[in-house]
């Protein structure tokens, strides 16, 4: 302690004080003495003491009654009782009313510093315990604060996935009470339960999941989509002893962002459109042309094989249209399935193909066998049509093009090369922000590869363009394999 430790003495005997007091002055302590207990008791109110040496015996009220008294008003104060009648009985009664030390007279001064030290000792512990307990209090108080005043919803659990904290916030979003989700098991609220069990696979592996995109079930039903930060809670030992998990409600982005993506598919149709006509006119032409023999034909055999040549003119025009269908239909966030990496490659080229003129444009392609990735079909083929569509565009249409696939790790990897003109280097590092674009003005929104960046995240996934100038393009796509997510 900075200040002087102050020192009581209540002690009947003058002389007794005055030897007390001047031993215990010459060691620094500030000393006040007492001859009544009634006197010590309104001292301690007013004032407060370190150290009260107290005489059992006093003329006005008992010493065990003065202790009492102390410890009521302020039991951090060591009291140090002392008697010249010692009897077992009272020092029981002493140190079971929280008397820190009991000596018998005549006073052994060695004993009594000793004891003065060691309660000004336990007291200074029993300050700074007292002092940490309101920090800690105080700092609950201010986390708490922040629990309750975020926006975002957030959770925290044990070990066996059971609510501990609920905020706010998460009453907001999912509208539920504090009250009725604590000791729920959280996968409760996960659309797809089975998600949560993915979700702490990773979150053991690397420690913490950021900006994770998923879904939870409101009270009343509805779906609310969110933006999750999930973490491993640990205690002072390091040892796992939860989860802690923060989210906002992104449903207004998820609805905006999807009429993005299909604004930008429904963009190309008027490029599609000449291209489909082009497709569908042969296969129809001959359809009409059979069918125009078949109105004259007599000979059953010839009827029959005009009648199958027009069952495959028909396959080929409906292929186109499920083709386009496909393409051109809205993705649902939910519509989540095992996808086929190389298939969807080939049907991206086919797509391209009613949409942009490759010309002299070589397709080389170099399918490995790879796992299945988890992820929407139709918003996996959008990126490698935005992909291709922009390697033919770039190349001018003219050049080498190859797609390749293989296993890297738990990945998934698809890299799009092209033999065009490259990119400049101070483009590299723009051409995934929206609106960025190099092509003229009114050819070119800037949006296809942003939207390319925003699937291939959205599923865990990566994608890196490398280029040099004069020389082409590589863009290296990344996703986990099904079941390493």
């Amino acid at each position: 302690m900075d200040r002087q430790i102050s020192i009581l003495i209540i002690d009947d005997d003058p002389g007794a004080c005055e030897t007390l007091s001047d031993i215990l002055e010459d060691e620094g302590y500030k000393v006040l003495t007492l001859e009544r207990g009634l006197q010590g008791i309104e001292q301690i109110k007013s004032r407060f003491f370190n150290v009260v040496l107290l005489d059992i015996i006093l003329p006005d009220v008992s010493g065990l009654e003065v202790l009492r008294a102390i410890k009521k008003i302020n039991s951090e104060v060591c009291v140090i009782m002392i008697t010249g009648y010692a009897k077992l009985e009272n020092a029981i009664e002493a140190l079971n009313n929280g008397a820190d030390a009991y000596i018998n007279k005549p006073l052994n001064m060695d004993e009594v510093k000793l004891n003065i030290k060691r309660g000004v000792e336990r007291q200074i512990i029993l300050q700074e315990k007292k002092r940490l307990e309101q920090k800690v209090r105080e700092t609950k108080e201010y986390l708490e604060n922040i629990l309750n005043n975020s926006a975002d919803m957030i959770i925290t659990t044990d070990i066996d996935t059971r609510i501990v904290e609920f905020n706010k916030g998460g009453e907001q979003m999912l509208g539920y009470k504090k009250e009725e989700v604590i000791g729920r098991h959280v996968e409760e609220f996960y659309l797809d339960k089975e998600e949560r069990l993915r979700l702490m696979e990773r979150v053991k592996r690397e420690g913490s999941i950021s900006v994770h995109e998923t879904r939870f079930k409101r009270k009343d039903g509805s779906i609310v989509d969110i933006s999750l930060t999930l973490s491993l809670l640990r205690n002072d030992s390091g040892e796992v002893i939860g989860t802690v998990g923060i989210s906002k409600d992104i449903t207004d982005m998820k609805s905006l962002e999807h009429q993005l993506l299909q604004s930008e598919k429904l963009a190309g149709i008027g490029i599609l459109a000449s291209g489909i006509a082009h497709e569908i006119n042969n296969p129809l032409c001959g359809i009409r042309g059979m069918a125009e023999i078949i109105l004259e034909e007599e000979n059953m055999e010839t009827i029959k094989e005009h009648t199958d040549n027009i069952i495959k003119y028909s396959d080929v025009a409906a292929e186109i249209v499920k083709e386009l269908t496909g393409y051109v239909r809205t993705a649902e966030a939910s519509d989540f399935e095992s996808v086929n990496v190389n298939e969807k490659l080939n049907n991206a080229i086919k797509i391209s193909k009613h949409s942009t003129r490759f010309e002299d444009v070589e397709i080389i392609t170099d399918y490995q066998t790879i796992p299945l990735i988890r992820a929407n079909s139709d918003e996996i083929q959008q990126v490698f049509v935005n992909l291709i569509n922009n390697a033919v565009q770039a190349m001018n249409r003219k050049g080498r093009l190859v797609l390749s696939t293989m296993t890297s790790g738990d990945y998934v990897e698809i890299k799009v090369m092209d033999n065009g003109p490259g990119i400049p280097k101070g483009h590299i590092n723009k051409i995934f922000d929206p609106f960025f674009t190099t092509k003229e003005v009114g050819k070119g929104k800037g949006l296809g590869l942003n939207i390319v960046y925003r699937i291939v995240t959205k599923y865990y996934g990566s994608i890196e363009a490398e280029s040099e100038e004069g020389k082409g393009t590589t863009f290296t796509l990344r996703f986990p394999a099904e079941n390493k997510k």
